[in-house]
C-alpha cells in the first residue's frame, strides 16, 4: 500500500475526477463519477481492517481510472490544454540523438562513413552546422513551450497537478515545463552545490549553441546578401 500522503493525493484526485465527470450528460462518464464517489465514501466511513481493504480498492479503482485520462471525453480530459505540447516535446531534447529536423535519415546520414568521405572537409563542415543548427533549434523550441506551458497552466489545470501523483510522465512534464525558468536568490541559495553546477553546465551549454546559431545566421545572410547583390 502506498504512503499516506500519496494516498490523500489520490484521493482528493478522485474528488476532483467526481466533480468534473459528475457533470459530462455521457450516461458511462456519468457512472464512472458515481462509482468512485461510492469507493471514497466507503473509503472514508469504514473502519478496522474494512477500512484499509476499502480504502486499498478506493486508491486502485481511481489510479485505473486516471491512467486512462486520454480516453475521456473532450473538455474533461486533465492537462488536455497541454495535448499539442506532448506531441511534439520528445524531439524537443536538445541531447536527443536523433535530429528534430532530418530525424532518422539524417542520423544515419551522419553516422556513415560510406557517405562522408574524411577528405571533403566541405562536406564535414556544413554537416556539423547542420547539427549545431539543429541543437540549437531544439533548444529554441524548448523555450517556446516553456512559454506555452505557462499559458496553458489555468485554474483548472492547476487543480488537477495539485492533486495528481508525480510517478506519470505527463505529470513529471507538466512540472518540468512549469517551474520558474528562472529562480530568484533566495531559490538558489538552497540548491546543493551538486545541483548548482550541473544547471550552471545546461545554461552554459544553451548560450554556447544559441551564440553559435547567431554565427551562422550571420554566416548564411551574408551569404543570401552577396547572391541578392549579384541579381542586382
Amino acid at each position: 500500500m502506498e504512503n499516506s500522503e500519496t494516498q490523500k493525493r489520490v484521493i482528493n484526485l478522485g474528488k476532483i475526477l467526481v466533480e468534473e465527470l459528475g457533470k459530462d450528460t455521457d450516461t458511462l462518464t456519468r457512472w464512472m463519477a458515481h462509482y468512485i464517489s461510492e469507493q471514497i465514501n466507503v473509503a472514508e466511513t469504514a473502519t478496522g481492517k474494512n477500512k484499509k481493504d476499502a480504502e486499498k480498492r478506493c486508491f486502485d479503482t481511481i489510479l485505473k481510472l486516471w491512467s486512462n485520462r486520454t480516453s475521456l471525453p473532450d473538455g474533461k480530459r486533465p492537462f488536455e490544454n497541454f495535448e499539442p505540447i506532448f506531441r511534439t516535446l520528445e524531439a524537443l531534447d536538445p541531447k536527443n540523438e536523433t535530429t528534430f529536423y532530418w530525424g532518422r535519415f539524417f542520423n544515419k546520414l551522419l553516422k556513415s562513413n560510406d557517405t562522408l568521405n574524411n577528405t571533403d572537409q566541405g562536406v564535414e563542415t556544413w554537416i556539423d552546422i547542420a547539427c549545431d543548427i539543429d541543437i540549437a533549434a531544439r533548444i529554441l523550441l524548448e523555450f517556446a513551450f516553456k512559454q506555452t506551458a505557462s499559458f496553458a497552466l489555468d485554474k483548472k489545470a492547476a487543480n488537477w497537478l495539485e492533486s495528481a501523483p508525480e510517478f506519470y510522465d505527463d505529470v513529471s512534464v507538466i512540472i518540468n515545463l512549469t517551474s520558474a525558468s528562472q529562480g530568484s536568490e533566495d531559490d538558489y541559495k538552497t540548491i546543493t552545490k551538486k545541483m548548482r553546477g550541473e544547471l550552471k553546465d545546461e545554461l552554459n551549454f544553451k548560450i554556447e549553441k544559441i551564440a553559435t546559431l547567431i554565427k551562422i545566421g550571420n554566416r548564411v545572410r551574408r551569404a543570401y546578401n552577396d547572391e541578392l547583390k549579384k541579381l542586382s
